[in-house]
């Protein structure tokens, strides 16, 4: 009579571990089955953004800031200058760059881990600049952060969320070379980001935002505040009962 009870009890107790282990494998997040939950992109780049503050503080970002907008002063072109680090690791920067009233080259220094260029207009980063951004940081292992700087001083940054993610976005949607000008989109985007500023009058940093959401870029778009701070920009699309689709910015705060 005692072998059965402790029989019936063993059992029992095998029973209410294997369930209580079915149950927590369900609700795992790692249970292909399940959806994951969707991350929020301000979570995600928030470490980008201090970085991205940080070194904006610094006297070697300030002398670039200063250097780029006398220059630009006095032709009217754009300029670019990268900043990376010496053999004690100390920040060291390049020579600065010119280039035309659209583009620029930029020197390559040792461990290059940022670089900073301006605009001739009130334009955020393009698809050029987005592109070859991608390429240095596949080329250049510490380098994750470029800086655009606008005609009347707005500054955004482009970082990098997963490298492997912006390699794949390159290999499925490849530059298009564009002669006298920096390579950009391909034509289906192109024609999707002139439909979100021609038809649902997105600015051009939304249109920029949505893009880098939708098609899982791995790169993020960064705006300073008035407060030195670094905020991501993201575009929400939403779709009213009658089917109208409108566009929001939905940024960071």
């Amino acid at each position: 009579m005692k072998i059965k009870l402790f029989s019936a009890l063993a059992a029992a107790l095998l029973l209410m571990l294997l369930t209580s282990i079915t149950c927590k494998q369900a609700g795992s997040k790692n249970n292909n089955s399940q959806p994951s939950l969707p991350i929020d992109p301000c979570i995600e780049s928030q470490s980008n953004s201090i970085k991205a503050k940080i070194f904006s503080k610094s006297n070697i970002y300030s002398k670039a800031i200063a250097n780029i907008k006398n220059a630009f002063s006095n032709d009217s072109l754009e300029h670019a200058i990268s900043f990376g680090k010496d053999v004690s690791g100390n920040n060291i920067i390049s020579a600065m760059s010119t280039g035309s009233g659209h583009s620029t080259g930029l020197e390559i220094i040792d461990n290059m881990f940022a670089d900073i260029h301006n605009h001739t207009k009130e334009t955020p980063p393009s698809s050029g600049d987005l592109y070859g951004f991608i390429n240095m940081a596949t080329e250049n292992r510490h380098y994750e952060t470029r800086y655009i700087i606008t005609a009347n001083g707005i500054v955004y940054a482009l970082v990098i969320i997963d490298l492997q993610t912006a390699r794949n976005f390159v290999i499925k949607y490849p530059k298009v070379t564009n002669p006298g000008y920096q390579p950009g989109f391909p034509d289906s985007l192109v024609d999707e980001f002139n439909e979100l500023k021609g038809i649902y009058a997105a600015s051009d940093e939304m249109a920029m935002a949505f893009i880098l959401g939708k098609y899982n870029v791995g790169v993020a778009l960064l705006k300073q505040d008035d407060h030195g701070n670094f905020k991501r920009l993201n575009t929400k699309k939403i779709t009213n009962s009658n089917g109208l689709k409108t566009y929001i910015a939905n940024n960071c705060q």
